[in-house]
């Protein structure tokens, strides 16, 4: 009775509790209204975050499956070189020619790179350089042959127009994928799906996994804290892995070691990094 009576009076008490109650219903509201907002703002992020994570598996997933199609095999010329010398002594023999030294000479040449992406990844070169790399050092003996001294030299000859870099990894290949768009609802083109995916592709040899392919895809710009969506693969070498044979066989010939074809190790998301400071 008593509240009702300070409703119907037109006292400043009356109109400052009135007040009172339409600042916390505003206070209410507002709150409600920033909270909603931020809801949306927050699930449009983990929309955009999860259709670039669709779209760089997909992008990804497409470079595998056409690099476990990939083979390589590696390439080279066999050749026995004799070098003979005039036996000069009289008696028996003099006059004939006698082997003076033997030398085992391998030849690098181009070898055999077939895969559905050659034309945009070629990785003949690097391939042939981790081949090269797998050669032995010059090296040479004797070897007595009743009363003569034998001089016997096995040597390696690389690829002469391979590049000159460390060993370990090769310098990564490059690539960008466009992703094709698709239509929301109101016929607007998603974000995330209409952004480049930009693809690095690089070998290297590790002696317990042999000739290993590594990707890494990234997509859009960085963040203010420096973080970059990246996703990256790996895949393991599964055939032979091209190296020289001791004893390939008749001399003056081309031979062919491998072939090397690769599987899919793993795909997974890269933790995003923080590039302050």
């Amino acid at each position: 009775m008593e509240l009702r009576k300070k409703w119907k009076s037109r006292s400043g008490a009356s109109i400052l509790i009135a007040l009172l109650f339409f600042l916390v219903s505003i206070m209410v509201s507002s709150s409600i209204l920033m909270a909603a907002v931020s809801n949306a703002g927050k699930l449009n992020r983990n929309r955009l975050a999860q259709q670039r994570y669709l779209a760089l598996s997909s992008a990804i997933q497409m470079i595998c499956d056409e690099l476990v199609k990939a083979e390589y095999c590696g390439k080279y010329r066999y050749e026995e070189i004799i070098t003979y010398k005039e036996e000069t002594e009289e008696g028996e023999g003099g006059g004939q020619m006698q082997v003076e030294a033997v030398e085992y000479h391998y030849t690098q040449t181009q070898g055999e790179y077939c895969c559905g992406l050659e034309e945009v990844l070629p990785l003949l070169e690097d391939l042939d350089l981790l081949f090269a790399r797998t050669f032995p050092p010059d090296k040479e003996w004797e070897e007595e042959n009743g009363d003569q001294s034998i001089l016997v030299k096995t040597t390696y000859e690389a690829l002469a127009d391979l590049p000159s870099k460390p060993h370990g990894e090769t310098d990564p290949h490059t690539m960008t994928l466009t992703v094709n768009t698709q239509k929301g609802e109101e016929g607007n083109l998603i974000p995330g799906l209409m952004e480049e995916v930009h693809m690095e592709i690089w070998l290297s040899h590790i002696s317990e996994n042999g000739y290993t392919l590594r990707l890494r895809a990234s997509m859009g710009e960085e963040d203010a804290n420096g973080h970059v969506f990246k996703m990256e693969a790996e895949l393991t070498q599964t055939g032979t892995a091209p190296v020289l044979s001791d004893n390939p066989g008749e001399g003056g010939q081309e031979y062919t070691a491998g072939p090397m074809t690769w599987a899919l190790g793993w795909i997974a998301k890269e933790e995003a990094e923080d590039n302050e400071g």
